[in-house]
């Protein structure tokens, strides 16, 4: 986030990264959740996420193509879990912050089968 911005932006900028990372864990499974926020918010490989998942790469594309269209659908499949909730969006912002995606990887991993 620009250090430079009014403090009123940055809380909107917050917030709104806050509403659309709420929507993962509702809306996706353990598996799409990592596989479409890691190739849209960050632009990993399909190669990359699949190493992760242990998946196929295919396989690996298939899961943000099903995210994507289950985000379009905007149907949710479960309650979040607030402290849950936070540490995802936590690591999603330090992981924009400086561009390491450890502990955001590491965060998507624990609900993964």
């Amino acid at each position: 986030m620009d250090g430079r911005a009014p403090p009123e932006t940055v809380v909107e900028r917050h917030d709104a990264v806050d509403d659309a990372v709420a929507l993962l864990p509702a809306t996706l499974t353990p598996n799409q959740r990592p596989a479409y926020l890691l190739r849209e918010g960050f632009g990993c490989s399909y190669d990359r996420i699949a190493a992760l998942l242990q998946l196929s790469a295919v396989n690996a594309r298939q899961q943000v193509f099903r995210a994507q269209r289950r985000l379009d659908t905007g149907r949710l499949r479960q309650e979040v879990d607030s402290a849950a909730h936070r540490r995802l969006v936590q690591a999603f912002l330090g992981a924009a912050r400086t561009g390491d995606l450890a502990s955001l990887e590491r965060v998507l991993l624990e609900d993964v089968c």
